[in-house]
């Protein structure tokens, strides 16, 4: 066997990946520089999946390595995967805060651009369940938190969806909750599956002591406000009903005799 068929061999093995994707998904930096610096790898160089080393190193988290790429050995911050995913995607998508930052305020990452299904760095750190960075994309860097994928599904969407109640809690500096940016977008349905699944607080009051009731009133919303009054005055329902039904489990303990 020639030596060109043992490497293609090996390649489909590995996905394609070549020894500099190996050392740098296993955050081996030295060896990846000295397989660059000996022209034994390409820096840009794809497998089957059009990763990139720089596409392993940023996915990892792997700062340092990132940035010897990018410095030492131009390699592109422009490729996308076959998913059409960016560097920044990667990032997000595996809640690496310091990485993010560094895309968006030093390499210049769009944070709005989205991937073949439509979905941007924001859907994809709601969908993973990041919190601390969906709130950097949304709060430090303006990500479009309305933007919708291909499936018609906003970061809300997905975070609902995946169970993921931290990010569907977030609140910006003004203490607004997402149902609070539901009421004051009109989105009807978003506020309703937040109410539904259980992941709104109908009395949250924002800093000016406005709830989502307040928001849709105020801002003619008829239908909105209906559900929501409607919705309020169920949950009320709920928590007396609970009440008196512990308050009454309460009584029946205090004069049934306790037998020794």
């Amino acid at each position: 066997m020639t030596f060109r068929r043992r490497q293609r061999k090996r390649d489909a093995y590995n996905y394609g990946q070549t020894a500099l994707h190996l050392a740098v998904n296993n955050g081996h930096q030295e060896s990846a520089c000295i397989l660059i610096s000996e022209g034994k790898a390409e820096p840009d160089a794809q497998d089957h999946n059009e990763l990139t080393a720089l596409h392993l190193a940023t996915r990892n988290g792997y700062d340092t390595i990132a940035c010897m790429l990018v410095t030492d050995f131009g390699a592109s911050i422009e490729s996308r995967d076959s998913n059409g995913r960016t560097l920044l995607h990667l990032a997000a998508q595996h809640g690496h805060n310091s990485t993010v930052k560094v895309l968006i305020t030093k390499g210049d990452a769009k944070v709005d651009l989205k991937d073949h299904y439509g979905q941007a760095a924001l859907h994809l750190a709601a969908d993973s369940g990041f919190e601390s960075t969906a709130n950097r994309l949304i709060f430090d860097f303006k990500a479009d938190i309305d933007a919708k994928d291909n499936c018609s599904q906003t970061t809300l969407h997905l975070a609902i969806h995946n169970s993921h109640e931290e990010v569907a809690q977030i609140k910006d500096h003004n203490e607004q909750t997402a149902l609070h940016l539901a009421a004051h977008k009109n989105h009807e349905m978003a506020a309703r599956m937040l109410i539904v699944e259980g992941k709104a607080d109908l009395e949250a009051k924002d800093s000016s002591g406005q709830t989502a009731l307040h928001l849709a009133a105020s801002n003619g919303l008829e239908a909105l406000t209906r559900m929501l009054i409607v919705e309020g005055m169920a949950s009320k329902m709920s928590k007396t009903i609970m009440a008196e039904q512990r308050g009454t489990l309460r009584l029946r303990t205090a004069i049934i005799p306790q037998h020794p």
